[in-house]
């Protein structure tokens, strides 16, 4: 900031900010693709392909703030499964309500703290994943395959009524944490890992 402001001649510390984005890098256990293709939505948002070279990325645009995911490592041709996740404010009222109004404000730990859990918990906490190992799991049980059948399937859960939505969320996540399907949460504690190291 100190940087931009000797080369521009004015304070940037204090100019107000519109416009903010904000994110990780985090490495994952398997290719950032096969997560990828099980993103559906994000609250009752649906994810949206957009196509950049090399890659995929996988966004969910609101009123205010958008999601974006995308397999960096293959963006950048690296050997390493490396996961972006990033949100990005389109309006001020987004930030403000984060307590950022000024560059300034991003200095502040508690600031950084506000945008660690927007990304954490309203942004990646907030979505639907179809977890990727999922569709080939086994069960004795007749019943859990149907079940599964539908869970795996993206348009289920899009054209799905809000209560049925809700109410099938909830069977599906206690399913797959019941029988070790946590990729969502070894993500989620990813990111809170990488934000710790920042």
């Amino acid at each position: 900031m100190d940087d931009l402001s000797e080369t521009l001649g004015l304070n940037v510390r204090h100019l107000k900010l519109i416009n903010l984005e904000w994110g990780v890098n985090i490495k994952t256990e398997i290719p950032p693709k096969e997560i990828l293709t099980g993103l559906v939505m994000h609250k009752k948002k649906r994810f949206e392909k957009m196509y950049v070279s090399p890659g995929t990325h996988y966004v969910c645009t609101h009123s205010q703030v958008s999601i974006k995911i995308y397999d960096k490592g293959s963006q950048n041709r690296l050997a390493e499964n490396i996961m972006r996740i990033e949100m990005a404010a389109n309006r001020s009222v987004y930030i403000n309500n984060l307590g950022i109004t000024t560059p300034n404000d991003l200095k502040h730990q508690d600031i950084r703290v506000n945008l660690q859990n927007s990304l954490l918990y309203g942004g990646w906490g907030d979505l639907l994943l179809i977890e990727p190992s999922l569709i080939h799991y086994c069960h004795l049980n007749k019943q859990v395959p149907k079940r599964i059948s539908k869970w795996v399937n993206p348009i289920y859960w899009l054209e799905s009524e809000n209560y049925t939505r809700c109410y099938q969320r909830k069977e599906y996540d206690e399913f797959r944490l019941l029988n070790g399907f946590d990729t969502k949460e070894k993500i989620s504690q990813a990111i809170l890992d990488k934000y710790r190291e920042l």
